[in-house]
Order: C-alpha cells, then structure tokens, then sequence
C-alpha cells in the first residue's frame, strides 16, 4: 500500500513515496471569522460523548451544493484534477474483481488524501477560502462514491455475484442485514407502551414518527456516504425536536433511543446494517462532526437492541394479549416468506460484467443528483476506453499498477462537453429541477399534516429559509406553535 497514491499520479514520474500530508484549509483564511467552520471540519472531544448526553446541534446542517463543485471540476485549469480522478477509478474497477471492504476503504480513504492535497495546487481550487475548499471535498467523496457504489455498497454486491464468493465483511453485512430484518418483522406489532415511551408524549407522536421514517427510509435512495449521513441526522432532530418540546430531552438517550427503534421497526428500514458499515468506511472521519458520531452510535445502539430483542424486553400488560398478536403477526410473517418464494424474489443476481461502464449503473434512484447530473462528465473520464474492462480475480495484497499508456497521455483535445452532451445537460437538470421540486411539495406536505393550525405560507417560507432540511424545518416550526 505504500506506494499506491504513487500509482494515482499519472502527471507525477516522481518516485518520491513520502507520506501525504493532510489537506492544507487554512490557506488565505481569517481563523477569528471560522470559528463555526472548524466545527464542521473537526472531530472534536465532544466526540467521547456518552448517548446519555444531548449532542450539540448549535449549528445548522452544513450546506453542500454538488453542481457548484461540478462546475469547478470542469475548469480547464482542473484538467490535471480530473486525469487523477479517471485513473483512480479506472485501477480501483479493472486491478481486482473485488477489494476486500477493508482494502476498498484504505484505498478510497487515500485516494481522498492524495486528491485534497492536489487542491492545494491547481486552480480555481488553490484560490478557495475554507469555506468553497470543504464543498469541492465534499464534492470529490460524493463523485468517487457514487461511480464505485455497486462496488462498495454490500447489497449491490450480491446483485453482482453470489454471497459465497464476497468477502468476510461484505458477506457480514448482508447477513446482519437479514437478521435484523428477521427481527424487524418478528416485531413489527409492537407498539410505544411495550418499549416504555412516556405516555405523556406517545399520543402526540403518530405524525412526527411516520415522517421520521420516511426520512430513514431515504437513506437507500442515495449512494453517497455524506447524503446517506443526511437521512440519520434529519430522522433524529424530528425525534429529538419533539422530545424537546415535550421538556424530555434532558432525558437522554432514555428517551430518544426508545422512539428510534420504534422508527426503526415500523419503518421498515432495509439494509440498515450495510448503510452505517458504508458510511464509516467511506465518510471521510473529519467531515463526521460530533452531532453525526452522536446519532450514528445511537443508530447502531438501537439496531443492537433490535438484533438481540426479545419478549423479556419490552413491557407487557396483558400475556395474553401479547402473546396472540404475536403469534398472528408470525402468521403473516410466514405467508409474506412463502409469496417472496413463489415469486421468486429471493436468491441472487450475479452480472458477469464487473466493470462499471453502463449508464444505467447510476440509475439507481432518481433522487441522488449523481445520478443523472454526473453521467456525461462520467463519460468524458473514461473516453476511448473499451466498453467493457477485463476481470482479474482477487490475489494477494492491494496494488493498483498505473497502465502506462492510458494514465499518462492526455485528455482528448476537445474537453468540452458536446453539443449532445450540453442538450443531455439541461434535459438532465431539468429532470433534476423537477424531482427536486416534487420533493419539496411532499415535505410542505407532511408538515401541513403535522401542524395545520400554523398558516401554509408561514410553513412554506420557513422551508425555503432552512433549505427544505426536514429536522431543522419540524424543530424551528414546534417553537413557533408552542
């Protein structure tokens, strides 16, 4: 592995393996003026927390904008950028059938040091104030990500080949995965009081749960680890918001955990297991601020209590009652398990073709930009490379060994982006424009729902004000209805 950022560098013939330093942010800055940015740059002690203790959400959400990083990736100047980039993925795809996780997130977690150092040399990204330079990092985690996503994301994996042949990690995530939602539909029936949810609230929490669910449930629909991150954090501010309000908050963890498993459970999460493996493996550890390390160990504090639940667990009232909702919730849990069987939803999907060189590989859900905003610049990376990449079965430790003659010559001379490309371009951003507006209008929905007695437009301008980000729209709404 020591020399493999070596190997990323086509422009370098330097042989220098020296350690990358990290990534210079402090360049041109006014460090009096960024004391809310190092927050968002830093793991800082708060980290240590306990999830008996409230993480610090002084700050809103830091706000990302991918076609601003798009558009600066596209600078003539960041040609050099986008060459490392292309040869990057290229050798992560066509060296090795399948890295190990372990090896997937050393290789990635490097690449993302040897590119954020590169930054600091070429411009317009040389030129960035702190704030511009961590929205270009994010940027690059976002790209890499969702071009390697069939490759990373354990679920995708087993549609490309069968579970014996994944790696130990891999394979574990998938069969956590599946016990978890054994469990899950072992106890769908239950209900708040089993899981001791001060009655003074549990009437008031219909509505906000089933959107924290829904924001839970969203976490399958994105392919980046910062996006994925996104879905945690605005489920657990709609929980934490009304506990809040509800004066429980200082309740901790005693309170919170207790309504995340409910979330967990009847919303139905799938693959919850392997979302929070992808994102510790692949969010860059100084974006994870202490507020997302609070509600990730909370996440996987609830999931571990879903694994091992069981009827000495939860608070009965009445065993009988108890025990003919469970055995009628087992009935249909059975002839769920016998209708997926008959319809064949069950087994694997193996795709020969390991290489990620089809559009439709970024297809995989509308509502990441990444999707459909990225698919021409993809192309424009691997332009005059063969449609399909051959396959090299995994051996030995990981390198990946530059191919001289592709890595080193340069761009095509014409790097602008085709008229066909340019009309692809806006159809896509309109596509984009659209999806994002019917999201919106389902958001202003649900909170019309939640609080009717609040006039529409109020709801609407305060969405506009929070950019739409749900758990900070239903906290800042509970203030104005007390």
């Amino acid at each position: 592995m020591s020399d493999l950022l070596k190997e990323f560098d086509p422009l370098s013939q330097d042989s220098n393996t020296q350690e990358i330093p990290e990534p210079n942010t402090n360049t041109t800055e006014n460090s009096k003026s960024n004391t809310n940015d190092n927050d968002n740059n830093s793991i800082t002690s708060e980290t240590k927390s306990s999830l008996t203790k409230k993480p610090d959400d002084r700050q809103d959400e830091y706000f990302f904008d991918f076609q601003v990083f798009i558009n600066d990736f596209k600078e003539p100047n960041a040609e050099p950028l986008v060459k490392y980039t292309r040869s990057f993925l290229n050798n992560f795809v066509t060296q090795k059938a399948l890295w190990t996780a372990s090896e997937q997130q050393k290789l990635i977690n490097d690449f993302k040091l040897f590119i954020f150092e590169k930054f600091n040399q070429f411009k317009p990204f040389n030129e960035f104030n702190k704030v511009k330079l961590r929205n270009s990092q994010e940027g690059i985690e976002k790209l890499i990500m969702g071009k390697l996503y069939p490759l990373c994301f354990s679920p995708e994996l087993l549609r490309k080949m069968p579970i014996d042949k994944l790696d130990e990690e891999h394979k574990n995530d998938i069969l956590e995965d599946g016990f978890l939602q054994e469990k899950i539909d072992e106890y769908a029936f239950i209900e708040l009081d089993n899981l001791d949810v001060n009655k003074k609230i549990s009437l008031k929490l219909g509505k906000f749960l089933k959107l924290a669910g829904k924001e839970l449930n969203k976490i399958n629909q994105f392919k980046a680890p910062r996006d994925k991150m996104v879905c945690i954090l605005n489920t657990c501010k709609i929980i934490f918001s009304i506990l809040k309000h509800s004066k429980l908050e200082q309740d901790g963890a005693d309170s919170f955990i207790p309504l995340l498993i409910y979330v967990i459970i009847h919303g139905n999460i799938q693959h919850l297991i392997s979302n929070i493996r992808f994102i510790e493996r692949f969010r860059y550890e100084r974006f994870l601020k202490s507020e997302d390390q609070y509600y990730l160990s909370s996440l996987q504090g609830a999931t571990n209590f879903i694994a091992n639940l069981s009827k000495k667990d939860l608070a009965i009232s009445n065993d009988e009652v108890y025990e003919k909702t469970y055995n009628d919730n087992q009935i249909r849990v059975n002839e769920k398990k016998k209708q997926e069987i008959e319809l064949g939803k069950k087994g694997n999907v193996q795709n020969e073709d390991i290489a990620i060189t089809n559009d439709q590989e970024y297809s995989y859900n509308p509502i990441d930009e990444i999707a459909s905003s990225m698919v021409s610049m993809f192309n424009d990376f691997f332009i005059g490379q063969p449609a399909t990449t051959t396959k090299i079965e995994p051996q030995g430790k990981p390198t990946l060994t530059t191919v001289a003659t592709e890595t080193s010559t340069s761009m095509p001379p014409n790097t602008n982006i085709s008229s066909e490309s340019m009309t692809n371009d806006r159809k896509i951003r309109k596509a984009v424009k659209k999806m994002e507006e019917q999201e919106q209008q389902e958001t202003l929905e649900a909170l019309y729902d939640m609080f009717p007695d609040l006039p529409r437009e109020l709801i609407e301008d305060i969405c506009i004000a929070k950019k739409y980000r749900t758990g900070v729209c239903v906290d800042t709404l509970l203030n104005l209805y007390e």
